[in-house]
């Protein structure tokens, strides 16, 4: 894992650092010569030396520009020095990987890959968010109540809300399964979908997962409920044109597959739904086409029953 912001080698051959060399010379130049500038003045000015003498003879406009861009070429200087160092120390870490094969030593691997996103927790610098959020999606299958507590600092209402830490933490709550973890993954989709920036694909989305957990805590009403809210285009924008389909053809297979299930499958309905997938531009209308006609004529269902 690199951080994209910055270089793993910032230097890669002469054409490197030949330029930053030059650049520190010109530096040292102006630096040297501003100072030979002052020493002169105190010594030989007109108007008797000291601090009287660079006030009268030696401060004008374009010495404040030669000591501004000796200040600002240190500051910078100094900066990229702790970048590097930084660099350096993250690159070290790195190494550690490098050690370990992650398919035939995944443990290992992972063991040292939590241990270097602790490191970078640890310190909470501009990563920590980033770091926080891997190390509980690398969490979620193995220790998802690891997850859940790697989370706890992101999900805190008073900071601002953070999309990809909520979806985490429904994942990982899903993941144990309890009744009561799934019913806290239906309140965080619950509170993302409230939100008036969600997006119309990941209001599908969350439909169907909400309509996956209902069916894991075998509430099929409510299930059918959460995937015809999507087939239906209830949280599509007035005026705007669908443009997501892959969670709404899952949708529609979803609620077919509840419908022909118990005692008395309701095969019209299900027809319904497999037509407003073959009327749409879905990538899966000729699928969905195909399942209706299948459906119409085991059952004998024609047009107007």
């Amino acid at each position: 894992i690199l951080p994209l912001s910055t270089y793993s080698n910032w230097w890669h051959g002469p054409h490197n650092w030949i330029p930053d060399i030059l650049w520190i010379c010109g530096l040292l130049f102006i630096l040297g010569t501003e100072v030979m500038n002052i020493l002169d003045t105190v010594l030989k000015s007109k108007s008797g030396g000291g601090l009287s003498g660079i006030y009268h003879d030696y401060v004008d406009v374009w010495r404040i520009v030669d000591w501004a861009a000796v200040i600002i070429g240190f500051w910078i200087i100094a900066l990229f020095l702790l970048r590097f160092v930084a660099t350096s120390n993250i690159n070290k870490e790195l190494e550690t990987l490098t050690k370990y094969d992650e398919s035939t030593q995944t443990v290992a691997f992972r063991t040292a890959a939590e241990v270097f996103l602790n490191t970078i927790i640890e310190k909470e610098g501009s990563f920590y968010r980033d770091a926080k959020l891997l190390l509980a999606r690398s969490q979620i299958n193995r220790h998802p109540e690891k997850a859940l507590d790697t989370l706890t600092s992101l999900l805190n209402p008073e900071t601002s809300f953070l999309l990809d830490a909520h979806m985490l933490a429904a994942e990982a709550h899903r993941e144990l399964g309890e009744p009561s973890n799934l019913v806290a993954a239906l309140k965080i989709y619950d509170r993302i979908l409230t939100r008036p920036d969600t997006a119309y694909s990941l209001s599908n989305r969350l439909f169907f997962l909400k309509g996956q957990i209902f069916e894991d805590l075998k509430k099929s009403r409510e299930a059918l409920e959460a995937y015809y809210h999507v087939v239906q285009r209830d949280n599509l924008a007035e005026g705007k044109a669908p443009s997501e389909w892959f969670y709404f053809s899952r949708c529609a297979f979803a609620a077919v597959e509840l419908l022909s299930k118990g005692s008395l499958p309701r095969w019209a309905a299900s027809v319904e739904i497999l037509r407003l997938v073959e009327n749409s531009a879905s990538p899966w209308k000729d699928e969905a086409g195909q399942r209706r006609l299948e459906i119409e004529l085991e059952h004998q269902l024609f047009d107007g029953e």
